[in-house]
């Protein structure tokens, strides 16, 4: 048994402990020695972080003491981290990576190497590109770790939680990925009462469909999570709901044995289809949706026709039918009564197939997307997986008792809702299980919808809720093609990413993240976007624009090449700026005009506000907000420190600015005042407000979304191994785009924070090897190893 904290880690006196002001409790023992006592858990552990920072000594009195759980640990061991030198925090780097490294070749070193990386995630570390092959580091804490293209090949990954982790271009060939959390959760919707039993998605994958034993279905949006409607039309609990394949219509089942079509336009009842005498369980739309194919417990399946409601033909002589799947390979259906699972001919009617080895009932089955297996599941603990032309069973999967089993659209996942509230899933080469999301409750998961191929699910459970969860397995998210192999000096964003670095523009589709057409243009120096309307300032003084999608440029000699532009919304007039003269371009007479007054440095920002009624533009001298209709400076706002960058709020009524002095003001425009100003890590040079009121700061390699009323923080973006450069948010506000020195381009949901897509060039996935100032043949004390042990459970 591991021992627990009830003595000092190293002599320390009455006296120190005072004179200190540690929130330490100190008492006297009968043997005359001072004993630390905690007044809390969270003081013990911040105790135990401050001595994780110490040289080796202090890791050797760490070896006695059992620390778990370790998240507070982790947590005070980072922020205690940053305060070091960067020579401490170099030494203590080594001495972690050596602990981790050492795991290869000894299997005493798997429990500390997973301590020594959890600490170092905890620590910001970026794990870019280094060669982790085949560490073993079971149970690490490794969320939101920064592991694009390393190479995990061969590792022992055993049960680590790598939730919210950036895994683009990761190499997880022959990992053991068991147990692994990888799934994050994205957001919960509870609108119903009572369970929710079935979850559905429509096939333009917009809309979320759920049905309740509330006795209504609910309609979400799928980006937003937002509720569109709830309709209501059962007298009693909704066991099914499914979409057409148009999505034009949707058809539901419930407990007093009728089937509903319901028109999605007017949310409205079209036919209720009568004829089951017990509740019905299940329904299946034809693939050409002509037909709903029902079961019910009076032991019928139904086949109704869709543009009548009439019921096109009963298959009978089955006992109580719980589950019902079409075969997308032959024109049959699956259906399972009690413990026996039958494929059915939907022509003859015809028992093509039985299939034999379930001991108990048998509630959810789901053919695979090539037809070839099915996966069944009930209250027998277990999933067994069947070859649909020979009838023998493939896999039994030992689980709990199973609701729901769902293969993916590609057929690579299958997943599945169980009775103690977790969601497994398992890949179907071998059917291994490969992850179990994270548990949100105990309550039993019903139903299950992928909303993504294989990237996002959702799950609808016995708490009447339905959680989104993005569940990829780590190939999913892959890097895009042909990015830039420079540092990203812009990126704009509308309904395509615009990235500018060296000379080259480059886009992609916002939606899909595909490369979309641009023109060929004379080497860039500025670029600026207004909605479709693109503008670019070449090398040689010429002026380009153009509407997205057309390439076809309309080239206008300058007088001077411009280094920086904004475009107006309105898309009357570009603010241009070069040096210390700034000024607008309209259109569409294509007229310079510049502002009277100049400032005393070089403008290093110029920003136009959403109402094109103002300019803003930023130096040394401080910001100048100018109207555009009589080109006059309308005031001055200047600090203590130079500006850097300049952002308008949403409603033109409020400018930030980012300083020198690591300082973010918001003024008021009308009052000419300043609201607030908030201290930052770093000097904000760069800042977007969203239509959303979020404010995009960079926090060097990292990016803050700050409510902009406030300036309070929502959350931290990591994902960038280099210094932040540009931010620009999508029309919507619910997208942000970023570009970094280290020549990517990212895509965020805001709402939730998740990396959507990642562009960067294949120059800059070059493999490395991670190096450190020890050498890794030295024997290691064992002092440095086994302090490490009792940090992570076994």
């Amino acid at each position: 048994m591991r021992k627990a904290l009830a003595s000092p880690l190293e002599p320390m006196s009455m006296a120190e402990a005072v004179a200190n002001s540690s929130p330490l409790m100190v008492s006297h023992t009968g043997a005359g020695e001072d004993v630390i006592g905690f007044f809390h858990r969270g003081i013990q552990e911040y105790f135990v972080a401050t001595w994780l920072l110490q040289h080796s000594g202090a890791l050797a009195a760490l070896r006695e003491w059992a620390l778990a759980p370790h998240d507070d640990i982790l947590r005070f061991f980072g922020t205690l981290y940053q305060l070091k030198s960067e020579e401490e925090r170099c030494a203590i780097r080594d001495n972690l990576m050596h602990i981790v490294l050492a795991s290869r070749t000894d299997p005493a070193m798997h429990v500390p190497a997973s301590n020594a990386i959890s600490l170092l995630n905890a620590s910001d570390i970026s794990f870019c590109k280094m060669d982790l092959s085949s560490i073993a580091i079971p149970n690490a804490n490794l969320q939101s770790a920064i592991l694009m293209d390393a190479n995990l090949s061969g590792a022992n990954i055993k049960g680590v939680d790598l939730q919210g982790a950036i895994l683009v271009n990761t190499n997880l060939e022959a990992a053991d990925l068991s147990g692994a959390k990888l799934g994050t959760l994205i957001r919960t919707m509870k609108t119903h009462q009572r369970d929710v039993w079935a979850i559905s998605l429509s096939r333009d994958k917009t809309t979320l469909a759920s049905a309740s034993g509330d006795r209504s279905i609910c309609l979400f949006a799928v980006a937003t999570g937002e509720l569109l409607s709830r309709m209501t039309g059962h007298s009693e609990s909704v066991w099914d709901v499914t979409f057409s394949p148009n999505g034009r219509r949707l058809a539901s089942c419930g407990n007093e044995g009728q089937v509903i079509i319901w028109s999605i336009k007017q949310r409205r009842i079209k036919f209720r289809c009568i004829g089951h005498t017990k509740p019905v369980w299940y329904i299946v739309y034809s693939a050409d949706g002509g037909f709903v194919f029902s079961c019910s417990s009076d032991g019928t399946v139904r086949a109704w026709n869709t543009h009548t409601g009439l019921c096109w033909r009963c298959y009978d002589g089955f006992g109580d039918l719980r589950a019902l799947d079409l075969s997308p390979l032959v024109n049959a259906f699956a259906c399972a009564s009690d413990n026996d699972l039958y494929l059915v001919s939907i022509d003859s009617g015809e028992q093509l197939m039985k299939f034999e080895g379930h001991e108990r009932d048998v509630f959810t089955l789901d053919f695979s997307p090539h037809g070839l297996h099915l996966a069944s599941g009930g209250t027998e603990k277990s999933i067994r997986i069947w070859d649909t032309e020979t009838g023998k069973q493939l896999h039994a999967l030992s689980t709990p008792i199973i609701w729901a089993v769902l293969y993916s659209p590609r057929g690579d996942q299958l997943a599945c809702g169980s009775q103690d509230g977790s969601v497994t899933l398992w890949e179907t080469e071998n059917y291994d299980l490969v992850h179990r999301l994270p548990s949100a409750g105990r309550s039993p998961v019903w139903a299950l919808s992928w909303l993504r191929n294989g990237a996002v699910l959702a799950s609808g459970s016995g708490d009447g809720s339905i959680r989104v969860w993005r569940s990829e397995l780590p190939e999913v998210l892959k890097s895009q093609q042909n990015g830039h192999n420079s540092p990203i000096a812009a990126v704009l964003f509308t309904d395509t990413v615009w990235s500018f670095a060296n000379t080259q523009l480059l886009g992609w589709c916002g939606d899909t993240g595909l490369q979309v057409r641009q023109p060929d243009l004379p080497p860039l120096v500025a670029v600026a976007v207004a909605g479709d309307r693109l503008a670019a300032m070449c090398e040689n003084g010429e002026l380009h624009c153009w509407t997205h999608p057309s390439a076809d440029t309309k080239c206008i000699p300058m007088m001077w090449s411009f280094t920086l532009m904004a475009f107006a919304p309105n898309h009357r007039f570009l603010a241009l700026a070069a040096g210390n003269k700034v000024g607008l371009f309209t259109f569409p007479d294509h007229t310079f005009h510049p502002f009277p007054a100049t400032h005393m440095g070089p403008v290093c920002a110029v920003a136009c506000a959403p109402d094109s009624l103002r300019v803003a533009t930023a130096s040394t001298d401080g910001v100048k907000v100018w109207d555009v209709a009589t080109l006059s400076l309308l005031c001055t706002l200047a600090g203590p420190h130079p500006v850097a960058s300049v952002a308008f709020s949403d409603q033109s009524q409020t400018l930030f600015t980012g300083c020198e002095g690591a300082l973010l003001h918001s003024w008021n425009l009308e009052t000419h005042t300043l609201i607030f100003t908030a201290p930052q890590p770093v000097v904000p040079r760069c800042l977007q407000c969203s239509p959303k009121n979020v404010l995009a700061v960079n926090r060097a390699s990292k990016i803050a979304l700050l409510d902009a009323s406030d300036m309070t923080l929502r959350t931290l973006l990591r994902g960038h191994t280099g210094t932040v450069t540009s931010l620009a948010f999508n029309l919507e506000g619910d997208l942000l785009a970023s570009g970094a020195k280290d020549c990517s381009v990212m895509v965020w949901q805001v709402k939730d924070s998740l990396l959507r897509f990642c562009f960067r060039s294949h120059a800059d996935r070059l493999p490395k090897t991670i190096t450190s100032t020890m050498d890794l043949t030295a024997n290691l004390t064992g002092s440095l190893l086994d302090s490490f042990v009792d940090l992570v459970p076994e």
